[in-house]
């Protein structure tokens, strides 16, 4: 039996070690390219990068957008792989409702159609006051990843 390559979503909350976890999994070429697609800061800069000629907020936008967010997420064999933050899914859910209101309030189902029935895989860090005094120090510093 041909085993099919399979699409996940990397959920996490900052000071996980999310991004060198991206890093490292972009790296093997095989495991998706996963990044914050969907992060609400950085969906025009996602879209003039992808050359989307509508921007946020227009009516097609987010069918467009997911289209690019996959193909930009995949690697040659076919997997798909972002990381989502705990505040942006919401947003994204929110987005799938509207293109997909006969299956709105179901959030699993939304993410099932629009990426493919993904896994998630979640990256907690396991010493939660080290992970609030580095996040506490990078929101004062502005500094995020050296």
């Amino acid at each position: 039996m041909e085993h099919k390559p399979q699409n996940y979503i990397l959920c996490a909350t900052p000071r996980t070690g999310s991004t060198l976890l991206c890093s490292l999994l972009k790296s093997t070429g095989v495991a998706g390219v996963p990044e914050s697609y969907f992060r609400q800061q950085d969906l025009g800069v996602w879209a003039q990068r992808w050359g989307l000629r509508t921007q946020p907020g227009d009516a097609t936008f987010f069918e467009s957008y997911i289209a690019r967010a996959i193909a930009a997420g995949s690697t040659n064999n076919g997997v798909f792989a972002m990381r989502v933050m705990w505040g942006t899914m919401d947003e994204i859910t929110a987005g799938l409702a509207a293109l997909h209101p006969s299956i709105a309030g179901d959030d699993l189902a939304l993410l099932n159609e629009a990426f493919g029935q993904p896994q998630f895989v979640y990256l907690t860090r396991e010493d939660l006051v080290a992970q609030a005094v580095s996040r506490l120090k990078a929101e004062q510093t502005d500094i995020w990843h050296v």
